[in-house]
């Protein structure tokens, strides 16, 4: 169930209602500097770090990370203290795994800002807003396109809410946004209007 957690040990889980905590700690009794990588064993602290995971069926995850500063033991080196990277699906000062951003990614580029939020709601994915998954959609990176994309998507995003409304056309079979459009007008064109039109 958590094809993430390599390198990580579990050391509780606790269960309510429509959520679970699960406690994780590294079993790595050394980690390396993230500036020098410079390796290290010398334990400095220790802090808890909480993380969103996907859910388990109808439950929402948090993952409740102990994660260990280190005192890096390169003279040279300008970081005196790092803390521990525990795995690459769980990035530094993140506050979702890497998997769960991609689905929201997917759900943004799909369902849009209120659907993708309702979405997320009834399947208990997460608590997201609208304005989030419509950030992650204008953050998600433009690809180029060969061809012309044979179905798309057409959703609008507020850039100043309740004033100026703006226009994202997504690539459905790519996941990823065409175009972005200053307004909602029907007659605005983008600056390779003529080559996503049929």
């Amino acid at each position: 169930m958590l094809p993430l957690i390599a390198g990580l040990q579990v050391t509780g889980l606790h269960h309510q209602d429509k959520h679970i905590a699960l406690s994780l700690t590294s079993t790595h009794p050394s980690a390396h500097c993230p500036v020098c990588g410079s390796s290290s064993e010398k334990i400095h602290s220790r802090y808890q770090r909480q993380v969103a995971d996907l859910p388990w069926s109808d439950k929402k995850v948090h993952l409740q990370l102990a994660v260990r500063r280190f005192f890096c033991r390169a003279a040279d080196c300008k970081r005196k203290v790092f803390s521990e990277r525990l795995h690459p699906a769980i990035r530094a000062w993140a506050r979702k795994t890497s998997r769960l951003d991609h689905y929201l990614e997917t759900i943004a580029l799909k369902a849009g800002g209120e659907g993708g939020a309702l979405l997320c709601h009834m399947l208990n994915i997460c608590t997201v807003s609208a304005d989030t998954l419509l950030n992650v959609s204008r953050k998600t990176p433009a690809v180029s396109h060969d061809s012309k994309p044979e179905i798309v998507g057409i959703d609008e995003w507020a850039i100043r809410k309740g004033k100026t409304y703006a226009t994202i056309v997504v690539d459905l079979e790519t996941r990823r946004p065409v175009e972005l459009l200053a307004d909602a007008k029907a007659e605005t064109d983008g600056p390779d209007a003529s080559h996503h039109r049929s």
